[in-house]
C-alpha cells in the first residue's frame, strides 16, 4: 500500500507516497499479493483492508479533478454513497464542493488543509474536522486523501461555552460599564474597550499603568499612592469612588469594585479583577440635592425666623386690638353722651321750649344742633369701622322685604332732597322681593347711597332706584344719580377710608369723613353681598348693591 513521506519543501507537511498508482478502480490502496508464499502476509493485507473500509474513519482518496477513486464505508456513510453498491464503482462521483476547493488549494501548495463540514446523516446536523493531504508517487502528486473526525460533541460543548461566556459578558455589561484587571504590583493587564473609549486611548497602551495613576480613589487612606485600604490589604473592595479624565477634558466619577486573584497551587497573591461603573450623572444629581437642600434648610430658617416675627407681630396686633376695642368702648360712651347732651338742649332751645329767644341766638342754636349730628355721625362711622375691623360687629341676616327697607331710607333723605329740588321720585321698589339681610345695617347702607346720591347731585337733578335679579341669586339694588359723574380711573379710591374724590366740576368739599362708602361696602360683604360702581365723568353714577335673594321657604319662615 502506500507509504508516508515527509515533503522535502515543508518538513511540516505530512505526504502519502505510493510505489505505484495500481488500478483507479481497485479495492484496495495500492497493490498487494493475493496468492504469494507468505500466506500470513496476505492474511494481514485484507485484515487491513477491512479495518479500513469497516472500521476507519470516514476516508476517501480522490484525484486531482475531485473525483472519488475511493471510499471507506465510513465516508459512504457521511456522503450518502451508503446505499451504493459496496465495490468500488464510485469513480463517477464528485467531491462535495468544499472538499473540491481543498483539492485545488492543495494541488497548488502541496500543504495540508484543514476544514469543519457539516453533513446531514439520519436526519441529524454533524459536523466533521476535515483533513485533506496530498499524496506522492515519488515525488509526482497523483491524488489526494482525505479524514473525517466527528466533532459535534465538541462543537456542540464549545457553542455552550461560548453562549455562556456571552451571557456572562451580558450580565457584566448590565450591571458595570467596564471591567479591569492588574497584576500583583498594581499594573493594568487588562481593560475593557469601553473605559478606552472614555478615555480616548487605545486599550493596549493602558496595559502596565499603575490603576493608581490612571485616575484617583476619592477620599483615599494615602492620597500619594491613591489607592484604597483595602486594595494595600489585598482584600475585596466595593464602590470606592474613582475619578479619571475622559477624553474631552471632563471629570469622570465611577464606582470601583474589585476582588483579589490568588493562585489556586501556591496561594501566591496574582492581582486584582474588578468592575467599573460610570456614576456621573448620578453624582452630579447627588450634589445638587445637596445644594437644594442647604438652600431649603437656609430658607426653613428664614421662615421660622419670619413666622416667629409674624407671632411677635400678631401678639402685638392682639395687644393693639384689645386696646382698640377698649378705646372703642370708652370713646362710645364718652363722646357719646356729652354729644347727645349737646343735640338735645339744641333741640330744646330752637322749639323754644324754655321761653322767647333772639333770633341771632335761634340762628347759633340750629348750627350747634347741625355740628352736633354731624359729629355724632361721624363718631358713629369710626366706631363702626373699628367694630369691623376687629371682627367685634355682630350681624342678624334675616328675610327682609327690599320695598319697606327702600322706602324707609327714602325718608331719611327726602328732606334735603326738596331744599335743593332733586326728583325723587323714582326711588322706589316695583317688586315684591325679600332679601337675606342683617335691616339695620342694609338700611345704613341704603341710606348711604341715597344721601351721597342727594349730595352729589345739582339742584333741580334726580336720583332714583333699580332692581335687578341676578343669575347668581343676588338682588341688585342701583342707586343712580344725575350728578358730575366719577372717572374711571378714580372708581377704586373712592370705597377707600378716609378717601373724598372731588372732581373739577364740583366747586367745593362736601361735608364728611370718607367712612360712608368704605362702611357700606364692608357690610355688604359681610351679608354675603358687595356694591360696585359704575360711571363716568359727566354721566352721572351708579352704585350697585347686591344681597342675597331670600329663597320662598325662608321668607315664609
Amino acid at each position: 500500500m502506500s507509504k508516508l513521506a515527509r515533503d522535502e519543501k515543508d518538513r511540516s507537511t505530512e505526504v502519502v507516497t505510493i510505489r505505484s498508482a495500481g488500478a483507479a478502480t481497485g479495492s484496495s490502496v495500492g497493490d498487494r499479493a493475493v496468492g504469494g508464499p507468505d500466506r500470513t502476509a496476505a492474511r494481514l493485507g485484507d485484515i487491513l483492508d477491512h479495518v479500513v473500509q469497516y472500521d476507519a474513519p470516514p476516508l476517501f482518496i480522490a484525484d486531482l479533478e475531485g473525483m472519488l477513486l475511493y471510499a471507506n464505508q465510513g465516508y459512504r456513510r457521511i456522503s450518502g454513497l451508503a446505499g451504493r453498491d459496496q465495490s468500488l464503482g464510485v469513480s463517477d462521483q464528485a467531491l462535495p464542493p468544499e472538499a473540491r476547493l481543498a483539492v485545488e488549494e492543495i494541488t497548488k501548495t502541496g500543504k495540508r488543509v484543514s476544514t469543519v463540514s457539516a453533513f446531514e446523516i439520519d436526519g441529524e446536523s454533524k459536523r466533521f474536522g476535515c483533513q485533506y493531504f496530498p499524496i506522492y508517487d515519488g515525488d509526482e502528486l497523483v491524488s489526494v486523501g482525505g479524514t473525517y473526525q466527528d466533532i459535534t460533541a465538541q462543537a456542540r460543548a464549545l457553542r455552550q461555552a461560548k453562549l455562556r461566556d456571552q451571557r456572562f459578558k451580558d450580565f457584566l455589561r448590565s450591571t458595570s460599564d467596564w471591567l479591569w484587571e492588574t497584576d500583583a504590583r498594581d499594573r493594568i493587564t487588562f481593560v475593557s474597550d469601553r473605559l478606552a473609549e472614555v478615555i480616548g486611548e487605545p486599550a493596549l497602551r493602558l496595559k502596565g499603568r499603575h490603576l493608581g495613576k490612571l485616575g484617583r480613589f476619592v477620599a483615599a487612606d494615602e492620597p500619594e499612592n491613591s489607592l484604597p485600604q483595602a486594595m494595600k490589604a489585598r482584600s475585596a473592595f466595593r464602590n470606592q469612588v474613582y475619578e479619571l479624565i475622559d477624553c474631552e477634558g471632563k471629570i469622570r466619577s465611577c464606582h470601583l469594585s474589585g476582588v483579589p486573584v490568588f493562585d489556586p497551587g501556591s496561594g501566591a497573591f496574582r492581582g486584582y479583577r474588578g468592575t467599573g461603573t460610570d456614576v456621573t450623572p448620578w453624582r452630579a444629581a447627588e450634589r445638587e440635592a445637596r445644594q437644594s437642600r442647604r438652600e431649603l434648610e437656609r430658607a426653613l430658617e428664614e421662615l421660622v425666623n419670619t413666622n416667629a416675627g409674624l407671632d411677635l407681630a400678631l401678639a402685638r396686633a392682639d395687644t393693639a386690638v384689645e386696646a382698640q376695642s377698649e378705646f372703642m368702648a370708652n370713646m362710645s360712651h364718652e363722646l357719646r353722651s356729652p354729644l347727645n347732651a349737646i343735640i338735645g338742649f339744641s333741640e330744646l332751645m330752637t322749639q323754644r321750649m324754655f321761653g322767647p329767644l333772639h333770633e341771632r341766638y335761634l340762628e347759633y342754636c340750629g348750627d350747634i344742633l347741625a355740628a352736633g349730628r354731624h359729629l355724632l355721625a361721624l363718631v358713629n362711622d369710626i366706631l363702626d369701622m373699628g367694630k369691623i375691623e376687629t371682627a367685634a360687629l355682630t350681624l342678624d341676616p334675616r328675610p327682609t322685604a327690599l320695598a319697606d327697607l327702600v322706602a324707609e331710607s327714602l325718608s331719611f333723605v327726602t328732606l334735603r332732597a326738596e331744599e335743593k329740588n332733586i326728583d325723587t321720585g323714582a326711588v322706589q321698589a316695583s317688586e315684591d322681593w325679600i332679601v337675606k339681610a342683617d335691616r339695620t345695617r342694609a338700611l345704613q347702607i341704603l341710606v348711604n347711597l341715597l344721601s351721597n346720591a342727594v349730595k352729589f347731585t345739582p339742584e333741580n337733578g334726580a336720583i332714583g332706584v333699580d332692581l335687578a335679579l341676578s343669575s347668581d341669586h343676588m338682588v341688585e339694588i342701583t342707586v343712580w344719580d344725575t350728578g358730575p359723574g366719577i372717572a374711571r380711573d378714580k372708581h377704586a379710591a373712592v370705597f377707600e377710608k378716609f378717601k373724598q374724590i372731588h372732581d373739577g366740576i364740583l366747586s367745593r368739599r362736601h361735608d364728611g369723613a370718607g367712612l360712608g362708602l368704605a362702611i357700606a361696602r364692608q357690610l355688604a360683604r359681610l351679608m354675603g353681598g358687595d356694591i360696585h360702581l359704575e360711571s363716568a365723568t359727566g354721566r352721572g353714577s351708579r352704585f350697585i348693591l347686591r344681597l342675597p335673594h331670600a329663597r320662598q321657604e325662608e321668607s315664609c319662615a
